[in-house]
């Protein structure tokens, strides 16, 4: 199984199988609640969840808040989880599955950078342990994730962990326009 081709640190980023994404965040403006958001959370390596808005405008942000940082000069790594399944997912997040040593993958990449997990709703199941696990090690890289579903409602469903779920949602941003959904 090759690495997939939606990993791209430093000159833009694809969601699988669509368009380059380059958005030019430090030009953007955001809106006044967004911005001060930002502002406050931008020298933190705090893990930060973007909900609302829609795909473009939650990479945008995601983007903003790299560049903004201290860690701006380090890389930014995007990986989308929607469409992918376990192997996928494990293999260009985690550079393979759990019983091997890392080989890359999005989180090797990162480094001391950002790693923006988009659609991380859709993060399967069985992967979801080793994510958390990721996400409670001391770690250099930056966490920045998005969803468009709401991650209370699928932990109702039986979809997602409730303990990741919380630990996702410590920080949330709302951004403004499209609610997520169930």
């Amino acid at each position: 199984m090759s690495r997939p081709k939606d990993l791209y640190p430093n000159d833009g980023w694809r969601y699988p199988g669509g368009e380059p994404e380059a958005p030019e965040s430090t030009r953007q403006s955001f809106g006044p609640s967004v911005e001060a958001e930002l502002y406050r959370l931008a020298p933190s390596r705090v893990t930060v969840l973007l909900v609302g808005g829609d795909a473009r405008q939650r990479h945008a942000v995601a983007v903003a808040l790299h560049e903004r940082s201290p860690r701006g000069g380090s890389p930014f790594v995007a990986f989308a989880c929607e469409g992918l399944d376990f192997g996928e997912v494990e293999l260009g997040l985690f550079g393979g599955p759990a019983y091997q040593p890392p080989a890359g993958g999005a989180i090797a990449l990162t480094a001391a950078g950002t790693l923006y997990v988009a659609s991380v709703d859709a993060l399967p199941l069985l992967v979801q342990p080793r994510f958390l696990r990721f996400l409670d090690q001391d770690r250099r890289a930056r966490v920045v994730a998005s969803s468009a579903r709401d991650l209370r409602g699928l932990v109702q469903q039986g979809e997602y962990r409730l303990d990741l779920a919380e630990r996702l949602s410590l920080v949330e941003l709302a951004l403004p326009g499209r609610r997520h959904s169930v």
